[in-house]
């Protein structure tokens, strides 16, 4: 069993009202490992890097709309790996 922390992830990335052209940035603004970028020219909403986040969670409470939960580092992980491994082959 992982006895790493959970990780902060975006629940759905439409959720997040930056991507709807909604100015918020709250997540990021709490987060003291600058975990959390607003990528909202991108289409994307808030990003966060796995790798910086420490689960904390104090962006999960700030959110209005609840777009962030907590998840196992291990989950994010393997998303990554397979994201990674379809980029590599597409």
């Amino acid at each position: 069993m992982d006895e790493r922390p959970p990780v902060a992830s975006v629940s759905t990335t439409n959720i997040c009202v930056e991507r709807h052209g909604v100015t918020c940035r709250r997540c990021a603004e709490v987060c003291d490992h600058s975990a959390i970028r607003i990528l909202a020219r991108e289409g994307q909403g808030a990003v966060i890097d796995a790798a910086a986040c420490t689960g904390c969670g104090d962006c999960v409470p700030i959110c209005p709309v609840e777009a962030i939960i907590m998840v196992p580092r291990e989950r994010v992980e393997l998303a990554s790996e397979v994201a990674r491994l379809v980029a590599g082959h597409g």
